[in-house]
């Protein structure tokens, strides 16, 4: 996952988490089983029964695409192979191709099955063979980027994923095809790219169940580019209709970060008080935040009980750090006696806050 951005708030404060890396989107492998069935076409058989190609290749056909309708992708390579190899001139070789090589990818061999792929896209195979076959090249070519990461192969598969984009519009994969082409262009570096893409989604695939998802993207995406007004618009979006998400935790702690860098902390507190407050996996990262805004707001009598309980936590930078303010935030609280059983904390970690915490201890 890519690094998360660095933003930095007006609030003091050193290390500290971030929400998670901006949602990189899992590959859908949804290969239809049923072969004849994967581009809305009739079945394999009755496709063979219709064009002017030999019993023998029709048998050849029906035999393989039996097996990987079966998910016996070994066993179907091989019938498809032999498919090739006894009838490469026949009609229904054209189509085999393409489904080896969705059996080459089921068997984990990308590079013989890109191979594949290529060889329909530079065949005499009819459109929405080749259509299919730019789709699979485009995805296998996102997977192998996620699998060894590098600007460059993500630019090889924004390319593929665009140039499937360019077929006619109205494919039932288009709405995939781009949320990964836009991902693929932000991996590669092509940020305004990948923004204006991921744009364009939403506008042409307002209904798509991969919207939640590119709403996260496009509002992390503009924070990171500094565009926080903007940013702030889209990720609010995704707070009014998707609260339940699985990312909605998250967008809450990237627009507190938003809130809080725009010296808004009474809005960043409002927005992450209830995951704070929950048992949720990102409860104590909210925490961290309702901290932090209630010491921007010069609260330091809650700032301090919102520090204290972080303190108390697993050891670590955000815990020393936590104990530090913790006893700043009492002593301003005039809670004296709290304050310096905190900075006397601070100070027995021996971490980088330690001086701070002593000099602070001499002065209460």
């Amino acid at each position: 996952p890519r690094i998360a951005s660095k933003m930095r708030i007006a609030v003091e404060r050193s290390r500290r988490s971030l929400p998670v890396h901006r949602h990189t989107f899992t590959i859908m492998l949804r290969t239809t089983l049923i072969i004849g069935l994967l581009w809305g076409s009739a079945a394999p058989l009755t496709w063979a029964a219709e064009s002017p190609s030999s019993e023998a290749a029709r048998a050849a056909y029906a035999s393989a695409a039996a097996l990987q309708n079966r998910e016996a992708w070994e066993l179907a390579a091989e019938e498809w192979q032999a498919l090739l190899s006894t009838h490469p001139s026949d009609p229904l070789a054209l189509k085999g191709r393409l489904y080896l090589a969705i059996c080459q990818i089921k068997q984990g061999d990308w590079p013989a099955a890109e191979k594949s792929l290529r060889d329909v896209m530079a065949s005499k195979a009819d459109a929405e063979t080749i259509s299919a076959a730019k789709l699979e090249l485009g995805r296998g070519l996102f997977r192998a980027a996620q699998a060894k990461p590098s600007p460059e192969a993500f630019a090889l598969a924004a390319k593929a994923l665009g140039d499937f984009l360019a077929t006619p519009p109205g494919h039932p994969q288009a709405a995939e095809a781009a949320a990964l082409a836009a991902e693929s262009l932000w991996q590669s570096g092509q940020r305004d790219a990948a923004i204006t893409a991921w744009q364009a989604f939403l506008r042409t695939h307002p209904q798509a169940p991969q919207v939640p998802d590119v709403l996260y993207a496009l509002g992390v995406g503009l924070a990171e580019q500094k565009k926080q007004a903007e940013a702030e618009q889209v990720l609010a979006r995704f707070a009014s209709e998707f609260g339940t998400h699985r990312l909605a935790e998250d967008v809450a702690l990237w627009r507190a970060d938003i809130a809080l860098a725009t010296n808004r902390p009474a809005d960043a507190e409002r927005i992450v008080l209830p995951v704070a407050s929950s048992k949720g996996p990102r409860a104590t990262d909210a925490l961290e935040r309702v901290a932090d805004a209630r010491l921007a707001q010069k609260n330091h009598a809650a700032a301090a009980e919102s520090f204290a309980k972080l303190a108390a936590g697993p050891p670590g930078p955000r815990t020393t750090r936590a104990m530090l303010l913790a006893g700043r935030c009492f002593a301003e609280a005039g809670l004296l006696d709290d304050a310096r059983k905190w900075l006397s904390t601070a100070i027995a970690t021996g971490g980088v806050t330690a001086l701070d915490a002593a000099h602070r201890l001499c002065l209460v």
